[in-house]
């Protein structure tokens, strides 16, 4: 009769007692889908373009003649400064100006003289060379005295505030009486007809593949439903995880400033791998599911990037690719080369 050894006879007794038959789990397959979301949007009307108006030199301020709401016609005047002073200085210097070209008119004729009397030999080199040097003595100063009325005269035109494009009044910031320095803001402006809707929208993946888009817009108190389109997604985020969109509305669109409207949006999102919450296990380097070789039957771990978790599921937008199997129900008793089963296998 034979023996075994101790040792051969443990590991006779133990091989079968730890051999453990297939796992019964749920397997699925991973399948990538884009999933769309429904959002309603709350915005606020704004003025596409908006600006302030300021004199380009400090006075004091005699009129406004627009307030907030006004709308103005291109070439309207919107405020006017204090002009006396110059007003003044622009009488100075046409006064000036006409009393330097009648200068200049002596001059030329003197010169005009000089070169006909040399001519005649009643006059000399040296004295016409005198008369050319005081007409363009003159003339320098003719051209100087120009440049300063140019001057006065902007200095007055700047007295008056017009409007360069058909705008409404959006902010009254000064009142007649007051006296400013240049570039104050007296009124902020907009470019009347030209108005957008404002709206926060959750910070999703691909938001700016909605650029160019139609969004359907409705008053919130109520009205005809506008057709708007996306011209701008910012690439900012807020502090609430909110990433601002702009539509455009339509030109002459009539809205009020300020006026709260309301958009439903449906946003794509970036390609994912949505699976079940049971399949999702955590690791010490992070979440992670349990891959099915289909050729064995048997498991291991794999590192996953989730983009988001919800109540029966998980998407996923990393570490696993459409196609492979993935355990489902049952993952959390396993280990890594299990080998497992499903009921279709039974």
């Amino acid at each position: 009769m034979r023996f075994l050894s101790p040792l051969l006879f443990l590991t006779a007794l133990a091989g079968p007692a730890l051999a453990e038959p297939p796992l019964l789990v749920e397997i699925v397959t991973a399948e990538q889908s884009s999933p769309t979301r429904d959002y309603t949007l709350v915005g606020i009307v704004e003025a596409q373009n908006s600006y302030p108006a300021s004199f380009r030199s400090g006075g004091l301020i005699t009129d406004i003649f627009a307030d907030v709401g006004d709308h103005v016609a291109a070439g309207a005047e919107i405020a006017r400064l204090d002009a006396t002073t110059a007003q003044a200085q622009r009488d100075a210097a046409q006064a000036t100006l006409e009393a330097v070209a009648a200068r200049l008119k002596q001059a030329e004729q003197s010169r005009d003289r000089v070169e006909a009397s040399l001519s005649r030999g009643t006059a000399t080199q040296a004295d016409l060379d005198e008369a050319v040097q005081s007409f363009l003595s003159a003339q320098s100063s003719y051209r100087q005295a120009q440049t300063q009325l140019d001057k006065a005269q902007q200095g007055l035109d700047d007295t008056t505030l017009h409007a360069i494009e058909d705008v409404i009044v959006t902010e009254r910031n000064a009142e007649p009486g007051e006296i400013v320095g240049a570039g104050a803001s007296i009124l902020e402006l907009a470019t009347d007809g030209r108005l957008d809707a404002k709206f926060y929208v959750p910070d999703i993946g691909n938001l700016n593949s909605v650029i160019g888009l139609p969004v359907a817009i409705t008053p919130i108190d109520g009205g005809e439903t506008i057709i708007a389109f996306v011209a701008e997604v910012s690439p900012v985020v807020s502090v609430a995880g909110t990433v601002e969109m702009t539509a455009h509305l339509p030109n002459d669109t009539d809205l009020p400033l300020g006026g709260l409207v309301e958009a439903r949006v449906t946003l794509d999102s970036d390609p994912v791998i949505t699976l079940p919450a049971d399949a999702l296990f955590v690791t010490a380097n992070g979440p992670a599911v349990w891959v099915v070789d289909p050729a064995t039957m048997t498991v291991s771990p794999r590192a996953i990037t989730v983009a988001s978790y919800r109540e029966a599921e998980i998407a996923i937008s990393g570490g696993i690719t459409a196609g492979e199997q993935i355990v489902g129900a049952g993952s959390q008793v396993l280990y890594a080369g299990r080998e497992v089963y499903t009921e279709a296998q039974k």
